[in-house]
């Protein structure tokens, strides 16, 4: 069960947060969140989380991803956001190569770029 507490001042809002955070708990913390710190600095406190399930790593690397911080993260969570975060970056790295090596193998050779029309059957 997640807990969260909620203080603010002219600099921004912070939540902290402890127990569990998992299935809907990652929607409605995001939602709160939008409302909450619409314009203004947020920082959630995760010192005291206890679980986190996939989807909730995902948010808290949003979450960080959009300039918002993370404070006192417990190094399994940080190990995993790392992972998740880096995971992603090779994922499109891999793309970004093979879209790179299919238009190098797919296009047509300079002397050839001006035929209307080549047959490749012999």
């Amino acid at each position: 069960m997640l807990k969260r507490q909620q203080s603010a001042d002219e600099a921004g809002v912070i939540f902290t947060l402890s127990g569990r955070i998992q299935g809907d708990d990652v929607a409605a913390l995001q939602r709160r969140c939008g409302l909450e710190a619409a314009g203004r600095r947020l920082v959630l406190d995760v010192q005291e989380v206890t679980l986190v399930d996939r989807n909730a790593v995902q948010f808290l690397a949003r979450c960080e991803a959009d300039g918002r911080t993370l404070a006192h993260c417990p190094a399994s969570i940080r190990r995993w956001i790392v992972r998740e975060r880096d995971g992603k970056e090779a994922v499109r790295l891999h793309v970004v190569r093979r879209m790179k090596a299919r238009e190098e193998t797919c296009s047509l050779p300079r002397d050839l770029a001006g035929c209307r029309h080549v047959s490749l059957v012999r």
